[in-house]
């Protein structure tokens, strides 16, 4: 616990400094260990930590405190043989080089120890230990928030990594844990939805992920993920490190291709079922089906005992040192990952890259914060110069994503990209801060628009499309009763509703400066006639004509909403 607080205070002084660590200030870094050891500290009743406590308040914000104590429940640290041995077997399965996620990266076990081809990306809850991460391996990007938080562009990544953190509770993420899988299985799951079909992920986790009798979260991994090699580790293999005595498993998944189509079978005889067991005593036990069916995997003698669950459970005891067993995992590993090359399943990720999956527009360099991340109001649409696509951006998924052009409900692509244009030459206008600034832009503007009205027609022009009422042949062809006939011809013969269609506009219409865009003009709903609004005038933007303005847009925009017109 020493040792967490000198690199504490030492990360609050470099933030301070603002600059990078020296080797040897690194060095100190390198001693912290997080949380994962130190759930005792924060437990006020417990008087052998007082002072610790203290000193605690006095390094720590409240908040810093706050998501320290919350670490302290599930963050475990990961011996470095164990680390090596776990990119070892990566290499040797082919890995050279690609963008690498480590979810719950804590100061960065497992970025320290990546080969130099690796462009690691960590997701880290607790603010200190991110730091920490980012002043020890300063070219990784770091993201100092909860994984929930991150969305990662689908299938771009080469690898994931990582000793995922453990707990009985789920992580609310809309997107990504649809399934409410517990915090660990999420982390798994979540993962390898975000690596290219052919890459490998690689994890240590608790060996509830495997045991479970429920097979709901192997499932959902198991409907994009094959499961290429596993090992059981002794329950001493993180006591030395983070002071955690608890059987876990490394295991390693491949990502399949969307297409590719799972072998449910094959998946639930060789991992996805429950198994039990039953002991010599006469005891049931809910155990993992693959270390059951391949103990040579399982590290270690087993040991029946009781977990905090109160449930009977397979621990596992090894008098090897941690020497030992890093070599172990290496050779258990490497096998069945030699076997999964030889059956197809090999480390080949197919990765695809275009401008908006770019490593560098996801995977920037330094600390990441939530406010730092792409804050876009959901259904903004824009024209993206790099992919030459048209976007808009999914607030739930927090990217954007390509919006279909030419003949996209019969407008095309360039008179898509004339709309964005004028949308935002009229932002342009609207935040100007000088009448000077402003005559600017509302040239540029003028021209736009004339261009546009030239070349495509107004921009509130519409089609009026008739509702879906059957016509009188169509009714009689339907053979019913006097009265129903009666009925259906009046209804036949009342004036039809009609509804506006405005194909052109559709694409736009989630965006918030819709209403702004169809303001610049004063349209004639009769004769389809429009003239630009005084949206064009300099004078409009003073203070009261503004507000004026303002006021008028937003009743435009409201009346896009109303019913249909009744045409009498």
């Amino acid at each position: 616990m020493v040792a967490n607080l000198d690199a504490i205070e030492l990360v609050k002084k470099l933030n301070a400094e603002n600059r990078y660590a020296t080797a040897k200030e690194q060095a100190v870094l390198a001693k912290f260990s997080s949380w994962g050891a130190a759930a005792a500290v924060f437990d006020e009743k417990n008087e052998a930590y007082a002072d610790v406590r203290e000193r605690i308040a006095q390094v720590l914000s409240d908040e810093e405190i706050a998501q320290a104590r919350e670490a302290s429940l599930n963050a475990h640290f990961t011996d470095p043989a164990i680390v090596q041995s776990m990119w070892q077997s990566l290499e040797r399965a082919g890995f050279n080089g690609g963008a690498v996620v480590e979810p719950g990266c804590g100061s960065g076990n497992f970025i320290g120890a990546a080969p130099a081809s690796a462009q690691m990306i960590g997701a880290e809850l607790d603010g200190i230990s991110a730091q920490i991460a980012h002043y020890l391996y300063p070219s990784a990007t770091i993201y100092a928030e909860g994984f929930e938080n991150i969305r990662l562009p689908e299938q771009t990544l080469s690898a994931a990594v990582g000793n995922v953190p453990f707990g009985d509770y789920r992580i609310v993420d809309r997107v990504d844990n649809s399934e409410a899988l517990s915090i660990h299985n999420y982390f798994i799951n979540k993962s390898m939805k975000r690596l290219a079909p052919g890459g490998y992920g690689a994890f240590i986790t608790s060996a509830f992920t495997m045991d479970a009798k429920t097979s709901k979260a192997r499932a959902a991994i198991a409907e994009h993920s094959d499961l290429v090699a596993a090992v059981r580790l002794p329950d001493h293999a993180f006591a030395e490190v983070a002071g955690t005595k608890v059987v876990t498993d490394i295991l390693v998944f491949r990502r399949r291709a969307d297409d590719e189509a799972p072998d449910r079978a094959k998946q639930a005889q060789e991992w996805v079922n429950g198994y039990e067991e039953t002991t010599e005593t006469g005891e049931t036990v809910i155990t993992s089906r693959f270390f059951a069916q391949n103990p040579d995997f399982v590290l270690g003698q087993r040991e029946l005992r009781t977990n905090q669950y109160g449930q009977p459970q397979f621990g596992v005891t090894s008098p090897d040192t941690m020497a030992v067993l890093a070599a172990k995992v290496r050779e258990g590993l490497g096998e069945q990952l030699r076997k999964a090359g030889e059956a197809g399943l090999g480390f080949d990720p197919q990765l695809v890259p275009t401008a908006s999956t770019k490593l560098e527009s996801f995977a920037p360099g330094g600390v990441v914060t939530l406010d730092q991340m792409d804050t876009a109001i959901e259904g903004t649409v824009r024209f993206n110069q790099g992919t030459g696509k048209v976007e808009r951006f999914d607030a739930l998924l927090g990217q954007w994503e390509a919006v279909k052009t030419g003949g996209h409900n019969g407008v095309s692509e360039a008179e898509m990209r004339s709309l964005l244009s004028l949308k935002e030459q009229t932002r342009r206008v609207l935040d100007a801060e000088s009448d000077d600034e402003r005559r600017e832009h509302l040239l540029v503007l003028n021209d736009s628009y004339d261009r546009y009205v030239q070349k495509y027609g107004f921009i509130n022009r519409f089609t009026l499309v008739q509702g879906l009422k059957p016509k009188k042949a169509e009714i009689r062809a339907l053979e019913p009763d006097e009265q129903t006939l009666a009925q259906w011809e009046a209804e036949a013969n009342a004036p039809d509703s009609f509804r506006k269609v405005q194909n052109h506009l559709t694409f736009l219409k989630t965006d918030s400066d819709f209403g702004k865009l169809i303001a610049l003009e004063d349209f004639d709903d009769e004769e389809q006639v429009g003239k630009k609004s005084r949206l064009f005038e300099v004078s409009t933007y003073g203070r009261k004509q503004l507000l004026a303005v303002l006021k008028r847009l937003l009743r435009l925009f409201l009346s896009l909403w109303t019913k249909p017109v009744a045409l009498i």
